[in-house]
């Protein structure tokens, strides 16, 4: 988002303005930052269509969080892991005809709605509500969905290994708002590591780190799912070395630097699929590389220090709310 743009008021420019607000929303209260643009003629405030979407959806965001709401992906995913069309999950779940197609593609689900989405993301749940809806079906529809259902693989290993990975599964202003798939997440290493051909951990954690609270900052969600922590040594992915340790295709190499000391490079003789990012994450991906390339560990992670992220967590060590990503300068 830039920073300056021509003021559509006035013969001169309007300069990006972010403040912290209190929304009511449904009947609660929320904090969000807002983001608009002030004529520096006139002092007029105006907003883009971007900067409306980046407002809505942080608050659409805590309210999902707050009510155990799935997001519009989840939503699209649970139909197609069941094999059925919106206007049948409509009438199993008794909602509206064309309700379903809407949450899938953004409508926000009032409490009672939602609480129903996130119910049926258990296939036992499901089976229940499609029993008591035989009647919707005919005897093959019904036959070959109950079959559907009874093949099901368990989904233990795979939430396990999400918790070993990303440490909590539950969406939250804490990993970004963003669905954990470590696929992706081994995408976005890999991306850095091509581009580089080797990166120590130190500089790898601060351009993940930059990367999620870059793309936080303009879409209100992250990118890869991680939590971050404030250590002494810059804000990284909770628990890096367990996500080094477990993800496929990342290789080791031990070094010895030119003051003597011992260390290690991150290396993949994988390649990037960038076809499983939207074009805004390639953007921010690209952008992180290109204004870091040149960047050693220690110029990286003396930058990463100037933040109010780190400098407000480092004393206790805390989780780094997305939310700072408003005060990272880009």
């Amino acid at each position: 988002m830039k920073k300056v743009i021509e003021s559509p008021f006035a013969d001169g420019n309007a300069t990006l303005v972010y403040e912290t607000k209190e929304v009511e929303f449904r009947g609660s209260k929320y904090t969000v930052t807002s983001c608009y643009y002030k004529c520096d003629i006139t002092g007029e405030e105006f907003t883009t269509t971007e900067q409306d979407e980046l407002w809505i959806t942080q608050i659409h965001n805590q309210y999902r969080e707050k009510y155990g709401i799935p997001y519009p992906d989840e939503i699209l995913s649970m139909r197609e892991k069941y094999g059925l069309s919106c206007a049948k999950m409509s009438k199993i779940l008794g909602f509206g005809e064309n309700q379903y197609n809407l949450y899938e593609k953004g409508l926000l689900p009032n409490e009672s709605n939602g609480k129903t989405l996130f119910s049926i993301q258990d296939p036992k749940v499901f089976r229940a509500l499609v029993e008591n809806s035989i009647h919707q079906f005919t005897e093959k529809e019904y036959k070959n969905i109950i079959c559907k259902l009874d093949r099901m693989p368990q989904t233990g290993c795979d939430r396990f290994e999400k918790r070993l990975i990303f440490n909590k599964i539950q969406r939250s202003i804490k990993n970004g708002y963003v669905k954990q798939d470590i696929v992706k997440l081994k995408n976005i290493i890999t991306f850095f590591l091509n581009k580089s051909g080797s990166l120590c951990p130190t500089k790898l954690n601060k351009l993940l780190f930059y990367t999620d609270f870059y793309h936080y900052k303009e879409y209100a969600i992250g990118l890869s799912g991680l939590e971050y922590v404030a250590y002494p040594y810059g804000c990284v992915p909770n628990k890096y070395q367990t996500i080094y340790d477990n993800i496929g295709g990342i290789e080791r190499e031990a070094v010895e630097f030119a003051n003597g000391n011992i260390g290690e490079l991150l290396t993949t003789k994988e390649f990037v699929d960038k076809n499983i990012f939207s074009e805004s994450e390639l953007n921010t991906l690209n952008y992180v590389y290109e204004k870091y390339k040149n960047y050693t560990p220690k110029m990286i992670s003396d930058e990463n220090h100037k933040t109010k992220a780190w400098i407000e967590n480092v004393r206790n060590q805390s989780i780094i709310k997305y939310d700072y990503s408003f005060e990272i300068e880009k």
